[in-house]
């Protein structure tokens, strides 16, 4: 769809795509689940599970994933088995996602929070700068870049997947805060509605499996992290205060981003920007053997450039 209705709708697109899960894709088993209680504020336990390294290494780096909006840990188990034969892997659930604290409280879902969020996550799993990676789809790009303009917890390297510094049509879900909820509620199933009949069959399928998800998470919350998470995500201009090297993957044909924004986050030497062959804004899920291949590589590489700087060095 192009024009004005395809850019008013494009943000919402987001709502419908972020989060698919083929059921029974993953039967594996999660070695360890476990909950992080925020000490900034007792009531918000994140859902959180470890994955140990395959070969026992007591010295391998842990990436952190964060799965993107509706998604969850179980959706992001087969990435994680594909990365623990060099790494250690803890995925967590953000506020409002999955099975972590669904709170009915306006103004904690803002990215900014969930910036916070990660630095807090990192103190209470006790890594130290360099321990880890930050790995992170679409909305949770908007997450992660704030966690790094705090600049005071520093990641090896950040891998960000469909990276969108602003969303095309936040300002109307800005606008649809100050409407009564009852009213959000017929707009959603609207738009709903009209997604499912626009698209095809497989879009479709993605769009009755968002709107079921949105039902499950609490709609009330799904809503306010749309409207807060995504309304008020604008980073644009800031992609290169973020400091170290990223690897960004993106689709080559993105409604709701787009490969030109991507590339902005590779201003880094060290940075690298993978196309991916998808017009889909969501690919992870089938590409996780590709995606995972690709960030060893990449995180080999720069650890091979540091070691040399030591030596050099030395």
């Amino acid at each position: 769809m192009t024009g004005k209705r395809g850019k008013l709708f494009n943000f919402f697109q987001l709502f419908c795509c972020e989060g698919f899960t083929v059921p029974g894709i993953f039967r594996g088993n999660i070695l360890k689940e476990f909950y992080l209680t925020l000490k900034s504020d007792p009531d918000i336990s994140l859902r959180a599970a470890s994955f140990k390294n395959k070969k026992g290494r007591s010295d391998a780096q842990t990436i952190i994933i964060i799965p993107g909006f509706f998604g969850s840990i179980e959706e992001r188990s087969i990435l994680a088995a594909h990365l623990t034969d060099e790494y250690n892997v803890v995925i967590y659930e953000p506020r409002g996602f999955g099975k972590s604290t669904k709170k009915r409280k306006k103004g904690i879902y803002y990215p900014e929070n969930f910036g916070r969020e990660l630095q807090e996550v990192i103190e209470l799993l006790e890594l130290k700068d360099n321990e880890f990676i930050v790995f992170g789809s679409s909305l949770a790009v908007a997450f992660i870049h704030h966690f790094a303009l705090l600049d005071q917890s520093k990641a090896a390297a950040l891998v960000l997947v469909s990276p969108a510094p602003y969303y095309r049509g936040s300002a109307v879900l800005r606008a649809l805060r100050f409407t009564p909820y009852w009213l959000q509620t017929l707009i959603r199933m609207a738009i709903f509605g009209w997604l499912r009949l626009s698209r095809s069959k497989e879009e479709a399928d993605n769009f009755a499996y968002a709107e079921k998800r949105f039902k499950e998470l609490d709609p009330w919350v799904q809503f306010r992290v749309g409207v807060e998470g995504i309304g008020f995500t604008n980073l644009r201009g800031r992609e290169k205060d973020i400091p170290g090297p990223v690897c960004v993957f993106s689709a080559r044909k993105d409604d709701i981003t787009s490969p030109e924004d991507a590339a902005k986050y590779t201003h880094n030497e060290k940075s690298e920007l993978i196309l991916v062959d998808s017009n889909a804004h969501k690919f992870i899920n089938g590409r996780e053997e590709f995606i995972a291949r690709r960030m060893k590589e990449f995180l080999s590489k720069i650890s091979s450039v540091k070691e040399s700087d030591w030596q050099a060095g030395s």
